[in-house]
């Protein structure tokens, strides 16, 4: 059975991250498979289906908009699995990602009755996570922390999945946090990034946003951006609540809309909408960036719950780690 992460563990087995500090991951591979094995695909999670094979369950491809019946719901030739690792959009034939980056990181959530489950996608072209410098981190409370290797053995779960390049894969590792952590630090973000240790590639990062709202935990969702449209030069950003509640039953169908479980509805929130939230960074603090949300309000076409307290965000500030603390800048 899988040891659950508990609002009071937060520093258990974590290691403390200061600017362009640096920890070494290279054994995290080893670790994991000693604890874990190694599996070629998982065609489950906790019971979850995943039909199609592509590492991602029912409801995490709910949430996403993404086929659960066809590994490549863009049939642009690249998994769904591998454009979230490679930073593209999964459901954009227009989106694909660099043929130039060897290396790449990406992140989702969903729920499971045992937790909210953080999907972290590794994407290798060499098939080798052993000689790479693998990090995953959580920051809130105002402090940004890496998980050591053997708590991740202890709380997460490792598989391997094929990419569209014959000579790599794309590593999956599905760590489970407890609903508590969220609720007691209000606002939490899980960090990973990825290097190859003597390596002229540049550190690669990915962060996943985890709110809590009236006692359920939201993913933060960035809205996909089509693929002729570019980040924000100002760092601002847009992005979707989406409500994290498992089924009751256990099973994987997911939910009534935005991620949000079959019969769970989020109590007074609005169906059929979204909190649509666009921020914009105004300082810095330590390790971490202050954003600021400019505008927030529910919209309307959205398969998904929108909270009463979404346009009272505006105005208000929560952190994020800096980027450049992340890529050891």
């Amino acid at each position: 059975m899988r040891k659950m992460m508990t609002s009071s563990s937060l520093k258990m087995g974590a290691i403390p991250v200061g600017r362009c500090a640096r920890v070494g991951s290279y054994s995290f591979a080893a670790v994991m498979l000693i604890a874990l094995g190694t599996r070629a695909s998982a065609q489950s999670q906790g019971g979850h289906p995943d039909v199609d094979g592509d590492g991602l369950v029912f409801a995490q491809e709910h949430i996403l908009g993404t086929s659960p019946t066809s590994a490549d719901s863009d049939h642009d030739g690249f998994s769904d699995l591998e454009e979230i690792a490679r930073g593209s959009s999964p459901t954009s034939g227009d989106s694909r990602p660099d043929p130039s980056h060897r290396l790449g990181i990406g992140t989702a959530a969903h729920a499971q009755s045992d937790g909210v489950h953080v999907l972290v996608g590794v994407f290798m072209s060499d098939m080798n996570l052993r000689n790479k410098q693998l990090e995953i981190g959580l920051y809130g409370h105002n402090q940004m922390v890496a998980l050591s290797n053997t708590y991740l053995a202890a709380h997460a779960t490792l598989s391997y999945h094929p990419a569209s390049v014959t000579s790599g894969c794309v590593a999956l590792i599905d760590l489970i946090l407890d609903p508590n952590m969220v609720h007691s630090a209000g606002h939490l973000t899980v960090w990973a990034r990825a290097a190859i240790p003597g390596s002229t590639i540049t550190t690669t990062c990915s962060t996943l946003h985890l709110l809590s709202i009236a006692g359920i935990v939201v993913w933060a969702m960035p809205v996909p951006r089509p693929a002729s449209h570019e980040a924000a030069d100002d760092g601002s950003s847009d992005s979707i609540y989406v409500p994290l509640l498992p089924a009751p039953s256990g099973g994987g169908a997911g939910g009534n809309g935005s991620g949000s479980g079959s019969g769970g509805s989020p109590g007074n929130w609005e169906p059929g909408e979204v909190c649509f939230q666009h921020s914009t960074p105004v300082g810095s603090d330590g390790a971490g960036v202050v954003n600021e949300v400019t505008s927030a309000g529910c919209v309307a076409g959205w398969d998904g719950f929108c909270p009463a307290s979404c346009s009272a965000t505006v105005g208000s500030t929560y952190r994020t780690p800096d980027p450049l603390v992340l890529i050891g800048g």
